[in-house]
Parts: structure tokens; sequence; C-alpha cells
């Protein structure tokens, strides 16, 4: 729930179930302590308005918290593509070599082979350290020749092989003997450091990687690496492949992950990269980081249609690729394009052909497009069709993200093969497939034309090996479908591991399914957990397969309803937040009524990392009644009409992107920032230059702490706060903050300052202390960056609550930069400063004794003094005095209204605008009664009803066999 109100307190029998048991007829139960009471029934018809995933909230942010091992979690896939979606894929002007020009001459008339004019090009574009190389409109014969494996290769980073146009420059390759070939071919040799050893296990996606502190300086940023970790007996048994990987049988390759150090931080042992991590890192399994060097960037393919002539010959059936002789044999693991070893990088307008002679349909002899070990590569507009040997092997694939990350493939099209869009091995994650096509799969041409035959498989998959953490969004499927299940001994032998395991946390976002060969559309069985959010077309089942060597049930929504699901496309809504206009809008705000103004500051707006407020429109809006009021230094003032609940909504546009940022005001009575303690009774810093560890700065005016590669120029913060004298009466401190006010305007981006204890020995004094014989700090109370403007607020409560249970007189505090980028220095005005607003302080948000339980239950009529506990019910009428208290009732007068009923497709329920401290209502989803999660409150679900209360109203999805919800209090 975004409003926090400080209501609720926990009674862990006090939960309110409701079920719904089918989508004619739901019925209503309510727990109360341990009993059960019938409720009223009541009718719902499938909501058909616009909906949005239980995993996805309009509040969603990237789930640093949860764990791939046992949380359900929807990643940022928004990284995928060319500089990870941060710059559109550029148009490079030139140098521009035409093939057809001197020194090179190509045949373009299709009459000559053109393939040492064209190498010569893109040879003369990499001596050049990159340029263009022109096809003009024409047919160009290519062939490998000699012993080269492929007919064309590029080598070095910066060369673009650039046509006419995919209906006007063609690309064809004339010999069909291509096992183990290619007709283009971009690769390069890339070299490893050492293993080093990560430190600690990864269960979340993060981009932190711990190292250790004497191999963090082994990295600098720009760096690139690859992470790894290995298919070990605990990594097997954990996920219940040991028939398959186990002891005696070969197991996967090495999971591989390619990445770009962003941050190196040698102090604290750790290094910071571009994207998150992808799955469970385990130092059990071997979890490593290497630098690499030597791959490619920069390289494009573009505008042009690629073939090959077909086989003459017959003998396309699966297990030919093995047998000499064989049409099969020979087009084995044949590929148009392969890519190798490549990063920011792309293919765009192009699309495979049938070549004039092509008598079989036609347009290759096997594979598309494979991508191998690389990373954040752009697909876009790319159609591969129609391969003449589609068996076992790996044949017939139109598109394979093999050991790759961070590809995007969009708008694009696999037509009439054996695999459209394939993913294979691990490590292939955080690619995605955006707005795909693909058409009529468990296909190939063979040698018997327009219908072709019947291949061995089919489908977009999840091949083999554990690929993981994929997204397939707004994709369609013609006489086609997507898969991500458990293949088991698949592909295995005595020198190869089985497929296996193939997928988990994969997602299936809106897919769309036609045609007349039927079937789910998605069949999803994945380890730990997958998703299928939103299904449509004629198409629409989704198909969750069981069997051995499975996770959980994968998480299914909204079959059939894809055509209204918020929003569209996962992939352009977590882009847009992640790169559209931003500002740090301040969190939910409490007014303390009567006091009813409330100013934004002006904000200082970012768009993709670039500060540039005068590109960014900003149109604010608010609740009915509220008044907006533009200032002149840019800053927004807020007047709300009274007490109550309103909202304040700003919607940013620029470039191309759109965001909303949204706060809730509630204004309420009694509730208000007591300051208290002013002042430190003593502050200063220390720092650990050789001149100046041994000088005392306790008159100093600043307070600077600053964080450098050794103690040379480190400096450290030290407050001391007495709180002795702080008298709250009645009242309870509900939050505790360090307010600090900086030095001068400059912006401090990208720090982290941590404010930890301090060692009670050796004492310290402000006018002795020194770097030298200053304490050691001790437990860490807060981390924060500081903030845009030039006060920093920073939230102490558990601290100060620890120090008054222990009856201390005072508390030390001590300012500790985690990390910064450059070499400046943060200040911060001491005691010491003459002007008083701007000295350190303490403020209190003093809850009053109301909204302790014990003091509001003495305040109603009609309860006995011995029905006045927190799990009485007083009344009788099924709510216990603290449900009274947070929904909004009295616990002296029996209430027959439903805690919560299910109208018109939407959980509701009534709750106090200010109920029991330090406790927070919570709304529950369950298919079993077993298992929960939560179900998101946002702004939008809540709205002020009667005096003193608010109204909740959560659209649910109606559209799986049984659904119950709860409402539970819990502490805060």
């Amino acid at each position: 729930m975004l409003i926090h109100t400080g209501f609720f307190f926990h009674c862990s029998s006090s939960d309110i179930l409701m079920n719904k048991t089918n989508r004619a007829s739901l019925g209503l139960l309510i727990i109360l302590f341990g009993g059960l009471l019938p409720c009223l029934a009541s009718g719902a018809e499938l909501n058909p308005a616009a909906w949005r995933s239980l995993l996805y909230p309009e509040n969603w942010t990237p789930p640093e918290d949860k764990a791939f091992s046992n949380d359900k979690l929807i990643q940022d896939f928004s990284y995928a593509g060319y500089r990870r979606g941060e710059k559109p894929v550029p148009h490079v002007a030139g140098p521009v070599f035409d093939v057809t020009q001197p020194p090179f001459a190509a045949d373009s008339s299709g009459q000559l082979d053109a393939t040492a004019a064209i190498q010569a090009a893109i040879n003369a574009a990499a001596a050049a350290g990159g340029g263009v190389v022109y096809l003009p409109p024409g047919t160009y014969h290519v062939a490998p020749q000699g012993s080269a494996r492929s007919a064309l290769s590029i080598r070095s980073s910066d060369v673009i092989l650039r046509g006419a146009g995919k209906e006007q420059t063609f690309i064809l390759n004339t010999s069909s003997y291509m096992r183990n070939k290619f007709v283009i071919e971009v690769t390069s040799t890339v070299t490893f450091g050492e293993d080093i050893l990560l430190t600690a296990d990864l269960d979340t996606p993060t981009r932190r990687i711990p190292v250790g502190k004497d191999h963090a300086a082994l990295f600098k940023a720009e760096d690139k690496v690859r992470m790894m970790w290995d298919f070990t007996s605990g990594w097997v048994a954990e996920h219940g492949q040991e028939a398959w990987w186990g002891e005696g049988k070969p197991a996967p390759s090495p999971a591989r992950y390619h990445r770009e150090v962003s941050a190196v931080n040698v102090i604290d042992g750790w290094i910071e990269l571009d994207v998150p991590t992808r799955y469970t890192m385990r130092t059990r399994d071997v979890a490593r980081i290497q630098i690499m060097r030597g791959n490619l960037s920069g390289v494009g393919l573009e505008d042009f249609s690629i073939g090959n002539v077909q086989h003459p010959g017959s003998g396309f059936g699966g297990g030919d690729y093995t047998i000499e002789g064989t049409a099969g044999y020979d087009a084995h693991a044949s590929q148009l394009i392969a890519i190798t070893n490549a990063f920011d990088s792309w293919i765009k307008g192009v699309h495979s052909f049938q070549a004039a002679g092509n008598s079989h349909t036609s347009h290759m002899l096997s594979n598309g497009i494979r991508l191998l070990n690389c990373f954040r590569i752009t697909l876009d507009d790319c159609a591969m069709r129609r391969p003449q040997y589609g068996g076992g092997g790996g044949n017939g694939y139109m598109f394979r993200i093999q050991s790759s990350q961070e590809i995007l493939v969009k708008n694009s099209i696999a037509e009439f093969s054996r695999h459209g869009f394939v993913l294979s091995h691990a490590g292939a994650s955080g690619n995605v497939f955006l707005n795909c096509l693909d058409k009529e799969t468990d296909r190939a041409t063979g040698d018997s034309g327009i219908d072709g035959y019947v291949t061995g498989g089919a489908g977009s998959d999840h091949h083999m090996h554990f690929s993981h953490s994929n997204l397939f969004d707004l994709c369609r499927a013609v006489d086609s479908y997507y898969i991500a299940h458990h293949r088991g001994d698949v592909g295995g032998s005595t020198t190869s591991a089985a497929h296996g395991l193939t997928s988990a946390h994969g997602v299936y976002w809106n897919t769309h399914g036609s045609g007349s060969r039927g079937g789910a559309v998605v069949r999803s069985s994945q380890g730990r957990y997958g998703y299928v959010i939103g299904t449509s077309g004629e198409n629409a089942s989704v198909s969750l397969i069981g069997g051995a060597g499975h996770g959980p049930p994968d998480h299914l929504e909204g079959e059939g309803r894809g055509t209204t699901l918020l929003p569209q496309s996962l992939y352009a809504d977590q882009l847009g937040r992640r790169l559209g206009p931003n500002f740090a809008l301040a969190p939910d705000h409490v007014l303390n009524h009567p006091a009813n103004t409330l100013k934004i500051p002006a904000q200082t707006f970012t768009l993709a990392g670039a500060s540039s407020a005068t590109e960014v429109a900003v149109a604010w809006s608010a609740s009915p009644g509220v008044v907006l009021s533009p200032l002149q230094d840019g800053a927004l003032d807020v007047r709300v009409p009274g007490s109550g609940l309103w909202r304040l909504r700003a919607e940013l546009t620029a470039g191309g992107f759109s965001r909303v940022r949204a706060i809730t005001i509630l204004a309420r009575p009694g509730v208000q920032f007591v300051p208290l303690g002013v002042s430190p009774v003593a502050d200063t810093f220390i720092r650990g230059d050789s001149s100046t560890a041994n000088t005392n700065n306790g008159t100093s005016t600043l307070v600077s702490i600053k964080r450098a590669s050794s103690a040379n120029t480190t400096r450290h913060g030290l407050l001391r706060f007495d709180l002795s004298g702080l008298d709250l009466g009645e009242g309870t401190i509900e939050t505790a903050r360090l307010v600090m006010s900086r030095s001068g305007s400059a912006a401090y981006a990208g720090w982290v300052v941590a404010v930890r204890a301090v060692q009670p020995s050796p004492a310290w004094t402000e006018t002795g202390v020194t770097w030298n014989n200053a304490p050691a700090f001790g437990t860490t109370f807060a981390t924060y960056e500081p903030s845009a403007g030039l006060v920093d607020a920073i939230d102490i409560t558990a601290a100060i609550l620890a120090a008054k249970i222990a009856g201390a007189d005072s508390i030390d505090l001590g300012l500790f930069v985690v990390s910064q980028p450059g070499d400046s220095v943060l200040s911060y005005h001491s005691r010491e400063q003459a002007q008083a607003d701007l000295r350190p302080r303490l403020e209190f948000k003093v809850l009053p004794s109301i909204h302790r339980f014990e003091n509001w239950i003495a305040r109603q009529p009609g309860v006995e003094a011995d029905q006045r506990a927190a799990l009485a019910d007083s009344d009788g009428d099924g709510l216990s005095n603290i449900l009274e208290m947070a929904l909004g009732g009295a616990p002296g007068t029996p209430d027959s209204r439903q805690p919560l009923a299910l109208v018109d497709g939407s959980l509701r329920f009534t709750c106090a605008q200010t109920g029991p401290a330090f406790t927070r209502l919570h709304l529950d989803q369950s298919t079993d009664l077993v298992s929960w999660e939560p179900l998101g409150l946002s702004p939008e679900h809540i709205e002020s009803a009667e005096a003193g209360l608010l109204r909740v109203t959560r659209p649910v999805p109606l559209d799986t066999p049984a659904f119950f919800w709860r409402l539970r209090l819990a502490p805060e």
C-alpha cells in the first residue's frame, strides 16, 4: 500500500479470506481467530476492461529484493540491444567502399563470382579503421574459397556491409556443399584473463559483483568481462537433473554471461556491471569472472537479401546429417549469417530470398542467423524463410541465439522452418523477441517443392542446456507455438549432455496465436518459475506442461485477454521507465492538517542519463479541488482543500518516451515533525592525508566527507547528539531523521553514503579527535544517495529507537562514503555555522497517543474494561478490536458490513486513515490456500470515503479455476 498511514498491527489469525470458485459464482469466507463464518455469495462477470499483471503493477521497480531461487519476479529486460537501448542503431555515413568500383570491381550481374572482390572491399574498410562496404543494386555470387569456412568474413570492428535495399541487393551463395560453413561470418579471437572467484553468493538481480579487495583493482570501467558458473553436482541436484546430468553423465558447458564494467570499488572489493545478473550465482558452483579482450563492435549488416542455391541431391531425413553423400550431410549446420564474439552491433533489413533456379522453393540450405557468445546486438526487420534441410543435429533454425545475452530481435519473421526463434545453451539470457512472427514450423522444403515435408521438431523454443530469463514480447504464432519445457534425455549421448532443463524465469508477454493447426500458443513448464501473461487470437490457450525435472507450476495470467493487457509491450514500458524522462519526485507525503500546502521543489530532469530540463515536457494534474500554482523558481505550490487523500500526477514526455510520476498526499491531524535537539553537541571530520592525520577539525564550519582509493585523502564525518532531554510525552517516535545542509551547489549523482555507528572506545571529543586517534565505525544504520537539492534527510529511526530502548543519553553517528564517481569532496555545514537553519539536526515524527491502540480503545464507548484486548471481539460481530481500529469500525457496536467484497471484478474494502501504529494492511492472493502472494495497492486504487476513512478498490483477474483473497494486518 503506497499510502503510509502507520495503521496496522499483526494478528496472524485475523485474516479475511475471499474465494473465487468459478466465473459464474463467487463464494466468500471470513476466517477470524480460526473460525469459519459464511458470507453472502455475489456474482461477477469477467471484466473486459484493461488489466495489469499481479507481477507488474504500475509502481513496479526492478526486483533487486527478489530471489531467483524462491520468488516470482519480472526482471528488467530493457537492457537488450545495441548500446543497451540507450542509443539508436546508427547510420554510418562512411568512408564508403563501393564493391563495384575499382580497385574491387565486383560483378553485380550474377554472372561472375564476386567473392574475392567483396572480401577485398571488406579488408580495405578494416584497414581504414572502419567504413561502409556498399553493394549497389544487383546480384552478387559468392562461395567459400578453397578451405575457407565462409564466403565472406568480417574480422574487424566498425565495418558495415550495406546493400541498396532488400528488394535491390541480393547475395547468393552458389555452393551446395556448406557443411559447418557460413555465407557471411563475423568473428574475432577473444582472450581471457585469470578466473576470479566471487566472494559471496548472488541470488537476486544485481549489478554489484563481489570479487574481494585483492582483485577489484584488476578491473577498470568499460572492461568487458565474462562471468561463469558450472553445473556442479550441487546445482544438478538442486534443479532435479540427476537423471540427465548426474554422476557419470555429461553436463552442459558452463553458463556464460558477457557484461561491461561500469564502476569499481577497490576498498570494499566489488565491481558494478552494466546489466543485472539473470540467475543465481553460487560459490558452490565456482561462480567466477574474467576480463575478456578482442570482441568486435560496431559491425552492421544492412539492407540486402541473402540466399543459397538449392542442393540438387536427395537425403533430407532427420538423421541424414550423419550419412555422407546425402543432401542432409552436405547442408548440416550451415548458416547464412553467423556472428561470434561481438557486441554493440546490428543486422537490419536483411531477408532471405529464393534464388531464381531454386525449383524446390528453398531460400537456404539449413540455418538462417546464429549469434554465438555475443551481447548487446539488435536484429531489426529481418526475415528468414524456407530451409531446404530441417533434420536433427541443429538444422532448419531461422534465428538461433546461443550463449548470448541482451540480444534484441524485433519486427522479424521466421517462416516455414523446423524451428523459428531458438534459444540454446546456458547463459543465453536477457534476450528479447519483440513483435516477431513465427509462421508454420515443423517444415522444410527438401526436394519436394512448395509444401515441403514435415520435420522432427517444431515451434520457437528454449532448446537446450538451461537458457533462461528471456522475454517473448508481443510475438505472434501462425501454425506454430512458443515453448519452454524440460526435454529430458533428448540429444544426450556418452559425450554430449542431454538437453535437460531448458529454461527458468522466462516470460511470454501478450502472445497471439492463430492458424489452422491449432494447439496452445504457449507451452511452458520451466524451472523455478516461468511466466505466461496475456494471450489472444483463435489459438490463445496455454499449456503448463508437467513432468519430472520441472519446478513449481508456472505463473499464468490473462489467458485469452492479451488485447486489454497493460502495458501492451513489457519491453517498451521497461525501456521507457529506465531511459525516459525522469525526476526524483518526493515519496507519498503526509500533511498535518490544518496545514494544507506542500511545495514541490524545482526538479532536475534526466533523459537517458543526461540532465536537460529543456528537452522534457511536463504536464501536472491533481485530484479535483487541489490547486496547483507554478512558482518563479520552477517549483510547484500544492494546496489541498482539507483533510483526506489527494493525488498529484506529473506526466513527462521527451525523446519518444513518456513517464508518469505520482505521489499521494494524505492530510490528517496530529502527526508532525518536531525538531528536537536542533544541533549536535559535537561534530567534526577526520582526514587521512599524512599531513593531516593528526589534525583536529573540530572548529571547522564544515563536515567534509570523501572516498578515495587510499586513506591519503579520505574523509569521514562524526556527529554526536544529546538524547537525554528528549521528551515525547505520551507520543511515540514514528520516524527519526538526520537532516544536513550541503555547502555549495555541486551535484552528487552516483554517490552512496552510509550513516554508521561509532565504536564507544576510544572516546572521541570534538576538539581532540584526529584520523590517527579516532574510534572505528560499526553497524551501518542507513545508506543514502545525496538528493538533487541542497538538503539531505536520512531516516535513522532504527538507530534512535535502539538507543532509546538501551537508555542511552546520546548517540554518535559516522558519515562514511561507500562509493563516489570522480574525486570531489562533499561538505555539510557543521554546528559552528552562523546560520542556525543550516546546522545539522535530528527531526522526529511523533505519533500522538491516539494512534496507539491502547489509547484508542480506552476512548471507545460501550467497551467493557475486560474486553479491551487487541484480539478481543467486544461487540461479537466477528471482527477483533484491532481490526475494528484498522477498518474504521466501532468496537462497541456490532457491524453487519462485509470487510472484503468482490464487486464488478474488483475487491473492495474500507479502512481508517489513521489506524494502529506501526502496522499495515496487506491484500494477498492464493490459488491453493498454501502459497500467498501480495496484490499491490497503488494510489489509483485508493480514494477518500467519509470522514477519516479510505476506500480501496483493487481489480483482480478472474480467469483461473480458483482464487482466494485475504486482508491481513501485519507489522510495518
